[in-house]
Formats: structure tokens, C-alpha cells, sequence
């Protein structure tokens, strides 16, 4: 057996040897026999290759896939080792987050970073803020009354859709505005003298101050009879008034700088009504008066229904506020909750 098996070695290689010969010089003749390398794909000689080159690839592919393999993990982990800075970070987009930064120390004073939380929200923006005067002002209305006097030589001051005048300044007034010097009166009581406000001889003022003073029935036929009506030579005075209204800003507890006062801060029973003292207001005019100062003295200074002490305000003053005083308006220290201001608007 042993005489066989060292026959035989001899036998295969100089099969292999010969059909390596052989396969070589069919590989020239084939080469040569081509005229184009593009050929080479379709010769022998490329077919003659592979089989040297399968058999080596078959003996050695899997040895060289798995040093392959281990060259690559090798070069990955040491690409991780020695260059950690060229992993990519981890950048978060996440503007909600609530991590607190830590402080950092620059030339012994500390100092925080600040993150700003950005979140969308449903709810609708808040009103802005009132300035602290603009909260204590408020624009109310008030209807008065605008008294103009005229002079009427017939029939009643009714009967011309006027009114007549029982007061005794109100008569005075209306003749000073009528432009009537007077030299008596007024007086009255008189039952042949028309009722109301009256004047005879251009300077003699009468003022039956009672309705029904009058009587038809006396002095019938004398100079003196009127018939209880306004003539020529004894016209009546009567009231003629139009409804204004008037827009005013009430500023509390301020005081301001005034040219005219009436009642009591402490006793405003004696004073007058918030009606009556805007229309002393209202009479003198703009160019003077620019508003009441009013207290009321029992309740709330800003009560207008009862009587009360006030001043009528000069006209012009930068007002201010109870938080904001002027030069002529104190403010709530010159006020001390006593006073408020109702001006014009």
C-alpha cells in the first residue's frame, strides 16, 4: 500500500503540472489570436485564470472575511479611544425644558444663567393696566337747567311759555340783566300789581312773591289796573330756561384753588343743592368757573343727592388727582377725604 501511495503522488502533480503547461500555452495562442483587449472577456485565457484564482479564493474566503472583520472592529474601537471630540453631540430643540443652569463664578461674583420657557397659550392677552389717575376719574352727565330773563308787556310770562319769578334774587338779577338801573324795591303785596316780578316807572321794582296775590276785582278803572297782566307801563320780568347738559370729571379727594364758597363742611344742611351750585357755575360763565368742589359731609363725599358744602373753582388750574397735585390743586393731602372736584369736560 505504501509502494502505491508513492506511486501515485508522482502521478498527480505531473497531471496538475501538465495542465498547467498545457493550460499556459493555450492562454498565449489565444492572446495572440485576438486583436482587441475588449475580447479578452470571451478567451481562453480569461477562462483558463479563473480556475487557478476560484480555487485559491475558495481555500482562503472565509479566512479572509473574518480578518477582515476583526481589522474593522479593531479600527473602530480605536478611532473611539483615542478621538472621543469627534462623536457628534446631541443637540435638543426642546424649548420647554425647565433644567436650571448651573451659576458660574466670574471675579468672586456669582451669576445665573437664565432659561427662558417659551409656551404657546390659548388665552387672550391682558388688558393694559389703567394709569392711576385715568382709575379714579369718571365722566358723568348732569342735566341742568339755563335760565335766561326777558320782558314781556302782554298777557302773563305762562301765557308766552315763560315762567314767572317769585324769588327776590332772581328778580334783582333779572332786572340788572335787562339793564334796568333800580332805584326801589323790590317790594310787593300789592292786589292791583300783576304777580311776580314787575317794574314800573323804569326804576320801581314789585315782586308779589305769592301766586294769587293778585285780584282783577280791585282798583278797577284807575291808572294803577292791570287786570292782573303784563302791560307797557308795567312789563313783567320772566324766566325762560332751556335744559343743558353737562358732561364733568369726578376727581376725588383733591382740593383746588376756588373764587367762591358756600354752606359748611360741617354743617352742609346749610349749604346748597349740587344742581343749584352748578348752575351758580353755569351762570358765571367758562372764563371763570371750571367746576364745583363739593362735600357732602355725612356718607360719602361724591353724594350729590343731599345738600352740601362748595366752592366754585377758578377757571384754568392744571387739576391733577388726589395722587398727582398741582400747583393749585393739593391733592389728597390738602383734601384729606373731605373734598371732591367735579370739573367741566
Amino acid at each position: 500500500m505504501a509502494d502505491d501511495e508513492n506511486n501515485n503522488a508522482p502521478l498527480v502533480h505531473a497531471v496538475a503540472v501538465s495542465d498547467i503547461e498545457d493550460n499556459r500555452m493555450l492562454a498565449q495562442t489565444s492572446f495572440r489570436s485576438d486583436s482587441s483587449w475588449g475580447s479578452k472577456k470571451k478567451s481562453g485565457f480569461v477562462e483558463l485564470m479563473r480556475k487557478p484564482i476560484k480555487i485559491k479564493c475558495n481555500h482562503i474566503s472565509y479566512g479572509c472575511l473574518i480578518l477582515t472583520f476583526i481589522l474593522f472592529v479593531g479600527v473602530f474601537v480605536l478611532v473611539k479611544t483615542v478621538f472621543p471630540e469627534l462623536e457628534p453631540e446631541t443637540v435638543s430643540t426642546d424649548i420647554t425644558s425647565t433644567t436650571e443652569p448651573e451659576p458660574f463664578v466670574v471675579e468672586n461674583q456669582t451669576m445665573t444663567t437664565t432659561t427662558t420657557t417659551i409656551q404657546p397659550s390659548s388665552s387672550p392677552l391682558p388688558s393694559p393696566s389703567p394709569s392711576p389717575s385715568s382709575s379714579t376719574q369718571q365722566i358723568q352727565e348732569l342735566l341742568l337747567y339755563s335760565t335766561s330773563y326777558k320782558q314781556v308787556s302782554e298777557g302773563t310770562c305762562e301765557s308766552n311759555e315763560m315762567l314767572s319769578i317769585y324769588d327776590r334774587d332772581a328778580c334783582i338779577e333779572a332786572a340788572n340783566s335787562l339793564e334796568y338801573q333800580i332805584e326801589w324795591g323790590p317790594h310787593g303785596g300789592y292786589e292791583d300789581v300783576v304777580d311776580g316780578c314787575s317794574i314800573r316807572f323804569g326804576a320801581h321794582l314789585f315782586l308779589n312773591s305769592q301766586e294769587g296775590t293778585c285780584n282783577t276785582d280791585v282798583n278797577v278803572g284807575l291808572w294803577t289796573y292791570t287786570g292782573c297782566q303784563c302791560t307797557e307801563g308795567m312789563p313783567c320780568f320772566c324766566a325762560e330756561e332751556k335744559p343743558v347738559k353737562i358732561l364733568y370729571q369726578h376727581i376725588p379727594n383733591t382740593y383746588c384753588k376756588y373764587y367762591e364758597q358756600g354752606g359748611s363742611d360741617k354743617d352742609c344742611a346749610s349749604g346748597d343743592s349740587f344742581v343749584d351750585v352748578w348752575e351758580k357755575c353755569l351762570k358765571d360763565g367758562s372764563d371763570k368757573c371750571m367746576g364745583v368742589m363739593w362735600n357732602s359731609c355725612e356718607g360719602p363725599t361724591s353724594d350729590t343727592s343731599v345738600n352740601g358744602a362748595w366752592s366754585l373753582m377758578t377757571a384754568g388750574q392744571d387739576v391733577g388727582d388726589a395722587n398727582n397735585p398741582t400747583d393749585t390743586c393739593g391733592g389728597k393731602n390738602q383734601a384729606l377725604g373731605h373734598w371732591d372736584v367735579f370739573i367741566v369736560v
